[in-house]
């Protein structure tokens, strides 16, 4: 997608819903909650389903294998494999932990 052409489909989306344009500017801004990936070798072999009871703090999106390839929503059923990283939307890098007991 061009960038012209996603700005295009961000303005409609903003008439048709006003409230996309918030969540836009809460997720792509500067203020607020960043994206964030690392390797946690305590989530290898979970399904991503289950990592998200592990933090409580932040919210998984996604997972960037060691090849580079991102995917956001992954299947449920997708298991973590040891060079994932896990691609999450957090106050900060410091403010979310692994917690072993969803």
């Amino acid at each position: 997608i061009q960038s012209n052409d996603m700005n295009a489909r961000v303005s409609l989306s903003a008439v048709k819903q006003p409230g996309v344009t918030r969540a836009f500017e809460e997720i792509i801004g500067f203020e607020g909650d960043e994206f964030y990936s690392k390797v946690w070798p305590e989530v290898t072999g979970k399904p991503f389903d289950l990592v998200s009871g592990h933090f409580p703090d932040c919210i998984p999106i996604g997972v960037k294998t060691e090849d580079g390839d991102v995917t956001l929503c992954p299947l449920s059923d997708y298991v973590m494999k040891p060079t994932d990283a896990l691609i999450v939307l957090a106050e900060d890098s410091l403010a979310y932990v692994y917690k072993p007991t969803p």
